[in-house]
C-alpha cells in the first residue's frame, strides 16, 4: 500500500521502506528519511529532547532516544515493539500524520548553493518616516541611498524630509498622471506622504524600481522553498536588501518592511501568527529594518509568511508586487 500523507510520500527512502527487507532501523543513514520519523513522532506525542537541534529541528540520527521513541508509539499502536520502522509501523505513522502535518520543510543538506546564515553586505541608511503614513517613500529612499551610495556625497547631511523629497523627484513624470512636483508638494504641505499618494508609488512605482513576482512561499523560482527558506533565497540572488508590504488586519496596518537576513541556524516564537503547534517546521528568523522606528529587529519565519500572506493568482497586478527588489 503507497504512502498515504504528503509528509512522507515525497522521500524516496520511506517508500522502500515499505518492504520487509528495507525497513529502517538504529544506524540508518538516510538522515533525511529518519528526520521525517522524528518529526511525525513529535507531532504525534512521543518527546525526543536529545535529538533537536539548536534551531529547533531534528538531528536526523537514528540512536537509542529515537529507537525508544519508535518502541514508544508501537506499544500504544498495539504493533510488535522491536524499534523498526517497517511495513506496518510506517504505516500506521503514515495514517496519522495525514492530514495532521503538512509538507516537510526542505532539507538544507540538498541545496549546497544555500548558506545557513545570510545578510546584505552593509547596513541600509537609518531613516526614521517622517509621519505614519510615508512608510513606503521612507523605504524607498532608504533602498535608493542603498543602491546608489555615491550618487550624491552630502545626502547624509539633509534630514529625512530633504532625502525623501530628493528621491521623490525621480518618479515617473507619468505616473498616475502626477508628477514628481506632486509628491514632493504634498510631502511638503504635511511633512509625509498621505495614504493616496504612498499608494499611487505602491501600485506603479518610481522609475529607478525593478519589480519582480512575488518572492516567498508562493512564489517562483523559488517555490519549492518554505518559509525562511523562501527569504533566504532571495536575499541571497538579490544581494541587496528587499522591501517586504506586510499587513495585519487583525492589528488594521499596511506596512513596508526591509528585509536585511535570514538566520537558519535559530528560530523563535511567534508575535503574529498563530502560535506553532510544531515548532520543527517553524525554522529560521528573518531580520529587518522598520522605518517606522528606526530600528532593527527580527521576527519568526511564521510571522513574515503569515504577516506578507499567500496570494492567490487572480491577485491584481498591484497586490502581486509585495514583496520588491531594487535595482
Amino acid at each position: 500500500m503507497p504512502l498515504l500523507s504528503n509528509f512522507f510520500s515525497g522521500n524516496d527512502r520511506l517508500t522502500r521502506a515499505l518492504t520487509k527487507t528495507h525497513a529502517i532501523a538504529m544506524g540508518e543513514g538516510n538522515k533525511e528519511a529518519v528526520r521525517l520519523i522524528q518529526m511525525a513522532l513529535l507531532a504525534l506525542g512521543h518527546a525526543m529532547p536529545k535529538s533537536i537541534e539548536p534551531n529547533g529541528t531534528l538531528d536526523g540520527i537514528f540512536g537509542a532516544e529515537t529507537h525508544h521513541a519508535v518502541v514508544s508509539f508501537q506499544k500504544k499502536n498495539k504493533l510488535v515493539p522491536d524499534g523498526v520502522v517497517g511495513s506496518q509501523t510506517l504505516g500506521s505513522m503514515d495514517v496519522q500524520v495525514k492530514g495532521i502535518l503538512p509538507e516537510p520543510p526542505p532539507d538544507l543538506g540538498k541545496f549546497k548553493s544555500l548558506p545557513t546564515s545570510y545578510f546584505i553586505p552593509r547596513p541600509v541608511p537609518q531613516l526614521k518616516q517622517p509621519d505614519s503614513a510615508s512608510c513606503w517613500a521612507t523605504s524607498a529612499t532608504i533602498l535608493f541611498r542603498w543602491n546608489n551610495q555615491n550618487d550624491d556625497q552630502f545626502v547624509d547631511q539633509w534630514n529625512a524630509v530633504e532625502q525623501i523629497e530628493w528621491v521623490l523627484g525621480k518618479a515617473d513624470t507619468k505616473l498616475t498622471g502626477k508628477s514628481p512636483g506632486h509628491f514632493i508638494g504634498e510631502f511638503k504641505k504635511g511633512k509625509g506622504l498621505r495614504t493616496g499618494d504612498n499608494e499611487r508609488l505602491y501600485s506603479q512605482g518610481l522609475n529607478f524600481t525593478k519589480f519582480i513576482p512575488p518572492m516567498s512561499r508562493f512564489s517562483d523560482p523559488f517555490n519549492y522553498f518554505k518559509g525562511a527558506y523562501a527569504w533566504m533565497g532571495v536575499l541571497y540572488w538579490a544581494k541587496r536588501p528587499v522591501a517586504a508590504n506586510v499587513l495585519s488586519f487583525k492589528h488594521l496596518w499596511n506596512h513596508w518592511l526591509i528585509i536585511t537576513g535570514v538566520d537558519l541556524k535559530t528560530s523563535m516564537a511567534n508575535r503574529y501568527a498563530p502560535p506553532s503547534e510544531y515548532p520543527f517546521l517553524n525554522i529560521g528568523i528573518v531580520h529587518y529594518f522598520d522605518p517606522y522606528t528606526k530600528s532593527q529587529a527580527i521576527m519568526s519565519a511564521e510571522d513574515i509568511d503569515f504577516l506578507v500572506g499567500p496570494l492567490p493568482s487572480f491577485a491584481s497586478t498591484a497586490d502581486q508586487y509585495r514583496v520588491r527588489v531594487f535595482f
